[in-house]
């Protein structure tokens, strides 16, 4: 899974399994960015698809932007629902157990 992967890099992981565990059975020794992405998604969307959610997920990992700054592009993207969407993008975020 981290074939490739740069020292400075980063693996994002939808789980519910501790660093530890993840560590233990793939080897991983880079950053690791955990969150149960598929049961955020079922219960901020009803629905267990995880794109959004992973987002946030990502952005907790990286600092690359704040939140505020997608959640104009999610409204946009996803209109009526994007109040679940932006929802559980921000759970991802809160969520999300970073361990270096």
């Amino acid at each position: 899974v981290a074939a490739g992967l740069r020292e400075d890099g980063v693996v994002v992981l939808n789980t519910s399994k501790s660093a530890k565990e993840i560590r233990e059975t793939s080897g991983i020794k880079a950053k690791l960015a955990l969150v149960d992405a598929t049961r955020i998604a079922i219960e901020s969307m009803g629905i267990p698809i995880t794109n959004t959610t992973l987002l946030g997920a990502m952005l907790k990992a990286t600092d690359l932007l704040p939140t505020s700054a997608l959640e104009g592009p999610l409204h946009e993207r996803f209109g009526r629902i994007a109040g679940k969407n932006i929802d559980a993008f921000q759970r991802a975020y809160e969520e999300t157990l970073v361990e270096e």
